[in-house]
């Protein structure tokens, strides 16, 4: 099944200035956003500082790894593509790119659910750290890790001959230009791309398993009426609300893609422009992520607001509030 909906984005030229365009919005908005996590993180959140750096660092690096490094042209349902990225004029292989692609998304949802683990444990023991705790963190990361990339290698011992891929990918899939098989970067991961659905399909099952676990285990641990104040418990309330919309977001906005490819797998559908808006909504998912993150957590966003000197006024005694450019004056000149 063929469509030209979304042609204007079938273009490599126009698909390359988009994720060009994104870089240097990924660039300033994750800088932005690591200055306000070092700079601006509340000294009682201080134990979550390090979990939310990393956090941010992973989705920044797999924002610009798709964006500048890579830029991959994915041609599903053939599960082959090609890379206009800068990597690739370092003469680095496609298929290293592809796994290191495929890896990185992993990576990422694994780096989630170390950061919730260890929320859960701060919420339970604060910043009590024994020797049995270190060694079980040091673990627990290295198994996701782990997990996250090594899960390709069954498809990788496996890949078909190219030359031969082609020729069949080719007559089994017409709608595809076939121009594009002679690309120097050509890359065929699959031939029927079922062997790679199947590995991701175990890896998330497992991570967003664990992601569930520790989010029901968190909230379990909140409603408990522990010996704390008011405050600390709306606080402690405040930032699970605002971590699970940081969480979730990226991974709804990711969800789209993972069901769009596999819905073209199954149904041989093919739409180039709906290919590279699929890769442009994974680029960007760690901007969005970064601008939940500075708009939901209260501190960060009032930091936020008295940068650009905003104040927060009452109109006519109601609770309604507005936001206008404030009159301060400096003696510094």
């Amino acid at each position: 099944m063929c469509s030209t909906s979304l042609n204007f984005l079938a273009s490599d030229e126009v698909y390359s200035k988009l994720l060009h365009t994104l870089t240097m919005i990924e660039v300033v908005t994750h800088t932005f956003g690591a200055y306000i996590i070092i700079s601006k993180t509340p000294k009682k959140f201080e134990s979550v500082k390090t979990g939310m750096l990393i956090l941010h660092f992973v989705g920044a690096i797999v924002d610009v790894y798709f964006s500048l490094l890579t830029m991959p042209v994915i041609l599903v349902p053939v599960c082959a593509g090609y890379p206009l990225g800068i990597l690739k004029l370092f003469g680095l292989p496609s298929s290293a790119q592809v796994y290191m692609g495929v890896c990185s998304l992993e990576v990422m949802i694994s780096t989630i659910v170390i950061f919730l683990e260890d929320r859960r444990y701060r919420l339970i023991n604060g910043q009590k750290d024994s020797t049995l705790r270190k060694w079980y963190r040091l673990l627990f990361a290295t198994l996701h890790y782990a997990l996250a990339l090594t899960f390709p290698v069954p498809v990788y011992l496996s890949l078909p001959n190219q030359e031969d891929g082609k020729l069949v990918s080719q007559n089994s899939n017409q709608c595809v230009p076939s121009d594009v098989f002679n690309n120097p970067q050509f890359f065929l991961l699959d031939l029927t791309g079922h062997k790679i659905m199947i590995c991701i399909l175990c890896s998330l099952s497992v991570l967003l398993f664990q992601m569930s676990l520790q989010f029901g285990l968190i909230f379990r641990q909140l409603l408990k009426h522990e010996p704390v104040s008011r405050n600390t418990q709306r606080l402690q309330h405040q930032f699970f609300i605002a971590m699970s919309l940081q969480v979730i977001i990226p991974i709804v906005i990711i969800a789209f893609p993972a069901f769009y490819f596999g819905f073209s797998v199954y149904f041989n559908y093919y739409n180039q422009g709906a290919n590279n808006l699929t890769f442009i909504l994974i680029s960007i998912h760690g901007v969005l992520s970064t601008i939940t993150m500075l708009m939901v957590h209260t501190p960060y966003r009032k930091s936020i607001i008295e940068m650009l000197h905003l104040d927060s006024i009452q109109s006519g005694g109601r609770a309604r509030l507005i936001w206008k450019f404030s009159t301060r004056t400096s003696n510094r000149f």
